[in-house]
Order: C-alpha cells, then sequence, then structure tokens
C-alpha cells in the first residue's frame, strides 16, 4: 500500500446513509487506506435510481443523475461507492452523456489500494 494520500469523491447512497447507517463505515475504510475523502455538493440528495423510481419517472431520475454526475466531476473524474444501483445509474448517465467520470465500488478502490488483485 503506498503512503501518499489520494483523493477520492465519495457518493453515498441513500440506503447506506438513511436505511443501514453504513456512511461511516465507508469514509473510515477510505481513510484508513490512505484516502482523503470528499463528498459533493447536496450531498444528502439522491443521485435518481431509487430502483423502480428511474423506470417510472425517467426524466425526473435523469434531472437527479445530471445533478449529482456534476456535483461529483467538480471534484473528480473518479467517485467510488458501495451501493451498484446508483454506480449502475450514475455511470450509465455519464457514458450516455459522454461525461468524463467513472464511478468504482468501494470494494475495487480498496482491492486496488492495498494491492490485492484476486478478490474472490
Amino acid at each position: 500500500m503506498s503512503d501518499e494520500k489520494e483523493s477520492i469523491a465519495l457518493h453515498v447512497s441513500c440506503s447506506a446513509r438513511r436505511g443501514i447507517k453504513s456512511e461511516e463505515s465507508w469514509v473510515t475504510s477510505l481513510q484508513n487506506s490512505g484516502h482523503v475523502v470528499e463528498q459533493p455538493n447536496y450531498q444528502n440528495e439522491c443521485c435518481g435510481f431509487g430502483g423502480t423510481f428511474s423506470v417510472k419517472a425517467p426524466e425526473i431520475s435523469s434531472v437527479m443523475a445530471e445533478d449529482k454526475c456534476k456535483s461529483l466531476m467538480a471534484l473528480s473524474p473518479t467517485f467510488t461507492s458501495g451501493d451498484c444501483g446508483c454506480l449502475m445509474h450514475l455511470n450509465g448517465y455519464a457514458d450516455k452523456n459522454k461525461l468524463v467520470l467513472k464511478g468504482k465500488h468501494i470494494v475495487s478502490i480498496l482491492t486496488e489500494r492495498y494491492g490485492v488483485s484476486d478478490v474472490r
């Protein structure tokens, strides 16, 4: 593991923040691995996925993803989250709109940082 501090933008999902309350463990894990954790403006707002919400209200969902992507891009071209639904939604929006933004799961970020190459 490198001793160099690296900034990482963190998107905390609604379920992590309000449901299972795992936000603190995400931040602590990233900090303990040598990352400086940055959270975007309006960090408490949903990214617009919300399971079936993105299907039932796609126009609203898209605007919410746009806002979240803009906030994340202001911090870094790479962000992390522990929520696969949010990652799918935000990465899909970024790809569709040709944004220079890529989300990686927090486990991928941590395994890269610790030099672990084979996670099963």
